[in-house]
């Protein structure tokens, strides 16, 4: 690769469009969110690991919701007592549910108003509005992608003028990487979620600019290195290209991005391999200047993760920070020629989807028309070959795999 291949880009960190990050120092200023997630049906428990683990380096709490995957936060007291030992005025807190999407945000604001007090200006987070990724889950029976944004609007509004850090909507790519996306169609159809939310938001007299600094997005992060830095870089040129044709400002297109390590990378026979995974996947997250990261403990595919599986998750980031150093260059892959190729590339096939998405009238009806299943059950069938075939290899399950295994206790 050359410079006939790509060439540098133009605008340097900070700049629209974003390809080299959202901040002109990158991560050299304090470095980027060591952000952990939790899930699981004891919230006692709960409790007492994020207490244990602001203590040991953790900087953001995100909490999955609803039974049984994820937290069961049923009341404002059952929150509260999650939060119980969260010094929120100077925590980031998000929220991910997989049903009720409106009911979890106004449960956390009333902890908020309650513990956080009248310094509203300091709260940073994001409260989980995603009706897409619930429809996806759900399918359209149980939910009103338009009627649950309508009703969020006001919230919208209120919240850009009250606490501009607590994001009220959420682009979450998990259900589609869950699925077994590619990673072109996980970032298409995220960015489509964000179109379909910037036009039902403005039918509800939100303008776009403002919609679009209302949206966190969390991507997930898969195995092949290179490309998914180039994935996380062409998310941000994509959307500040939409918010740019939708007439929102420069700092409007900036896109507030979560990183977590994928799942469907993620093994339950000899899953000390799972490190390694989540290694890699937090370092291309990091070299791709993703605004906080989420390490996904190494024994997650097995239930519920211990305070040995959440601690190695943590220091993962704790030594590609503070050893590797990772946080003292503003762009690591700026100017390398072929992550802006790949990027350019990325970003090129995402659009085409993105147009195709987009001619059957938005995400929401390719969904109800079962196009994404179609899609989803392609890839995963290819996949599938893929690994018995072994082509595509999996160390400890198809390559190397230990026969006599003890169990993770």
């Amino acid at each position: 690769y050359t410079p006939q291949d790509a060439p540098p880009p133009a605008e340097p960190p900070g700049v629209a469009p974003y390809v080299r990050g959202t901040q002109p120092l990158g991560h050299t200023e304090g470095g980027w969110l060591l952000c952990q997630e939790y899930a699981g049906p004891d919230v006692a428990a709960t409790a007492d690991a994020l207490r244990d683990d602001l203590e040991r380096g953790t900087q953001g709490v995100w909490l999955l919701l609803d039974a049984p995957l994820g937290l069961d936060v049923k009341d404002e007291a059952t929150l509260e007592r999650l939060l119980a030992h969260v010094p929120l005025d100077r925590t980031p807190v998000h929220l991910e549910p997989t049903s009720d999407v409106l009911r979890p945000a106004s449960l956390l604001l009333e902890v908020l108003a309650k513990k956080a007090g009248a310094a509203k200006q300091s709260l940073r987070g994001s409260l989980g509005i995603d009706p897409i990724a619930a429809l996806a889950r759900h399918g359209a029976a149980k939910v009103d992608v338009a009627r649950t944004l309508a009703e969020a609007a006001p919230l919208v509004t209120s919240l850009l003028k009250d606490a501009p850090g607590l994001r009220a909507l959420l682009v979450s790519s998990r259900p589609w990487a869950d699925a077994g996306a590619t990673s072109v169609h996980e970032l298409a159809w995220s960015i489509a979620t964000g179109v379909e939310y910037l036009r039902e938001l403005e039918r509800s007299g939100v303008s776009p600019g403002e919609a679009a600094r209302s949206m966190q997005f969390a991507l997930s992060v898969g195995g092949q290195f290179f490309p998914e830095i180039a994935k996380l870089r062409a998310a941000r040129l994509l959307w500040s290209k939409v918010v740019a044709a939708s007439g929102g400002a420069p700092q409007a297109q900036a896109m507030a991005l979560h990183a977590r390590t994928a799942s469907a990378t993620k093994t339950r026979r000899d899953p000390w391999v799972n490190i390694l995974r989540g290694t890699a996947e937090s370092f291309a997250a990091v070299v791709a200047g993703a605004d906080s990261v989420s390490t996904s403990p190494f024994d997650e595919p097995l239930g519920t993760p211990d305070e040995l599986g959440r601690r190695l998750a943590r220091n993962t980031q704790l030594i590609l920070r503070d050893e590797s150093s990772l946080n003292r260059v503003a762009d690591p892959a700026g100017g390398s020629y072929y992550l802006e190729q790949l990027t350019g590339e990325f970003a090129r096939a995402a659009w085409t989807e993105l147009q195709r998405i987009e001619a059957l009238g938005g995400i929401s009806k390719a969904l109800a028309q079962g196009d994404v299943a179609r899609v989803l059950t392609e890839t995963r069938t290819a996949r599938d070959k893929a690994v018995r075939t072994r082509k595509l290899p999996i160390v400890g399950v198809s390559e190397f795999p230990h026969l006599h295994e003890a169990p993770v206790q």
